[in-house]
């Protein structure tokens, strides 16, 4: 189950998930505090629709965890509270313990991870390519185990468990609710081999392994770049395992596709993970994608968070929808509007954020709130750190407007320049 959150907070997540309770109470933690000692049938209503909501999440995402369990025959309740290294570790300790082997674990070494590439613009018909289970492949084509594992276990497993997903893939793609909750059990627990090996404290860890898988994959990715260009495509946005690409049309992107295939080792399989989607990149790691049924996918931490203002949150990524949908006229008509707004003082919804008071936020504790608050605030004049808590109130427009207006006049820039093609950029 993949899905892309903005926020981590029960309520948030029980409703992303559609287990929330309808019309619960939702309180401050000092009104919990109060429900508790003065009022104690709105504290049980309370906690009784955040116990609700936490069994709810539990029982959508525990079931990829209950297949590793009876895969791994390990006890459940450690699968879901320790991690798939420990998985691993006891994969290996259990094969191993009758040769009383029980190797000492590699200290922590930094190496160099995997390859990314990105270009900044906008990009109006994208897909992206990437390769199903890159690291495992690595590992059972070019046989890198850790040096500890001498009998080669873990690559055993490694075949045995890619083996049997492929073939609950194919039954999962017919239909069946079960197949599925396998091999998505399975995926967990085939991809996360790798960062066994590279994670400290560990005893079958080798961090040389690790370091040569990521090597592996980095020239990997670099041939999938050059057989992108070569086939005239626009390399947006190359992640270890994965590229965004700009092309033409239909034609173009199956020629690219055929490319990249092309070029990978045998047993390597390409896949396309969308097609038809417009994206923004604004730097590393942090772009936007409108799929083609205008859904949106947002990575980074640029353009998500709660702790965010709504104008990188909301505005931009509503901006490059418009463009997707109606070009680039409008988008720039809506972000004059929103910039018009912040400048007038009518913005608040823009500039105001939501943050968790810290021990660090000195700003927030001179103002009365107290550590762990959830507050709503913009800044009422930013050089003294005062602080404003509704719209009535105002904030500072100078600083709002010199924070935003660079990044939008950048914006519309590129939306300017933009042609209009698929595939141009700016």
């Amino acid at each position: 189950m993949k899905r892309e959150l903005r926020e981590y907070n029960l309520k948030y997540v029980a409703k992303e998930f559609g287990v929330a309770v309808e019309g619960r109470p939702v309180l401050s933690a000092e009104e919990i505090v109060k429900a508790y000692r003065e009022n104690s049938k709105l504290f049980d209503e309370y906690l009784s629709a955040d116990l609700r909501e936490c069994y709810g999440v539990f029982s959508k995402l525990v079931l990829p965890y209950v297949g590793i369990a009876k895969i791994t025959k390990l006890k459940l309740e450690n699968v879901v509270v320790k991690s798939t290294a420990w998985v691993w570790e006891q994969i290996l300790r259990r094969e191993y313990v009758k040769d009383n082997w029980l190797p000492e674990a590699d200290k922590k070494v930094e190496y160099q991870g995997g390859l990314v590439v990105s270009r900044k613009g906008l990009f109006k018909e994208c897909m992206k390519l990437d390769i199903a289970s890159l690291y495992p492949s690595i590992m059972l084509y070019y046989q890198i185990y850790s040096r500890k594992d001498y009998k080669r276990i873990a690559l055993r497993y490694l075949k045995k468990l890619t083996e049997l997903r492929l073939q609950y893939k194919a039954k999962a793609k017919e239909g069946d609710k079960n197949a599925q909750i396998i091999q998505e059990s399975l995926k967990i627990l085939i991809n996360s081999l790798y960062g066994y090996y590279g994670t400290e404290g560990y005893s079958f860890n080798d961090m040389e392994s690790a370091s040569k898988i990521t090597e592996i994959g980095r020239k990997i990715l670099t041939l999938m770049i050059h057989a992108v260009e070569e086939a005239g495509g626009i390399v947006v946005e190359a992640d270890t395992d994965g590229i965004l690409i700009g092309y033409k049309d239909e034609e173009h992107a199956e020629r690219i596709f055929n490319a990249v295939q092309g070029v990978l080792p045998s047993g390597f399989k390409c896949e396309v993970e969308f097609k038809k989607a417009c994206v923004f990149v604004d730097n590393k790691k942090n772009y936007i994608v409108v799929h083609e049924d205008g859904s949106l996918t947002i990575k980074g931490a640029k353009f998500r968070g709660r702790d965010k203002e709504a104008f990188w949150t909301v505005a931009i990524p509503e901006a490059i929808k418009l463009y997707s949908v109606e070009g680039s006229k409008r988008a720039i008509e809506f972000l004059d509007d929103v910039m018009k707004q912040i400048k007038e003082g009518r913005g608040w919804d823009w500039v105001a954020k939501v943050k968790k008071v810290g021990k660090n936020d000195k700003y927030l504790l001179n103002s009365g709130f107290k550590i762990g608050q959830v507050v709503q605030f913009a800044y009422k004049d930013k050089r003294v750190k005062s602080i404003s808590l509704k719209p009535e109130d105002g904030y500072d427009r100078r600083y709002y407007t010199k924070e935003f207006e660079a990044f939008v006049n950048e914006l519309k820039k590129i939306l300017q320049n933009l042609k209009g093609g698929a595939g141009n950029e700016s």
